[in-house]
């Protein structure tokens, strides 16, 4: 099964869709490493600066002109974000980018 799942995203009032396939993560991965940063989540290390950096690459991936700073500074800003709100976010985010395991068989 390819990795295909679409993204649905929000950007100051306006949304973008990403169809998140292999060659978007390469991308991605050549600016960030998604696998740390799913084990920081998965530990609680949650970093916003690193988070920022994600999202701003995932939008603009999408279609929207972001840098990391303006998400940075719009997570707080504008969206009042806290720990836990950024860690469900990024749940959603991190099941879009990683296949799913396949289901074993009941024998």
């Amino acid at each position: 099964m390819a990795l295909r799942k679409e993204l649905a995203l929000n950007w100051q009032g306006n949304a973008f869709k990403l169809l998140v396939t292999m060659a978007v993560v390469d991308r991605i991965e050549d600016s960030i490493n998604i696998g740390r940063l799913l084990a920081q989540h998965a530990t609680g290390d949650i970093r916003f600066s690193h988070n920022a950096r994600f999202i701003s690459l995932i939008l603009n991936e999408a279609g929207a002109n972001v840098t990391q700073e303006e998400v940075y500074t719009g997570m707080f800003t504008e969206g009042d974000i806290t720990a836990a709100n950024l860690h469900e976010f990024m749940g959603n985010v991190f099941q879009a980018f990683f296949p799913e395991p396949k289901k074993k068989e009941l024998t």
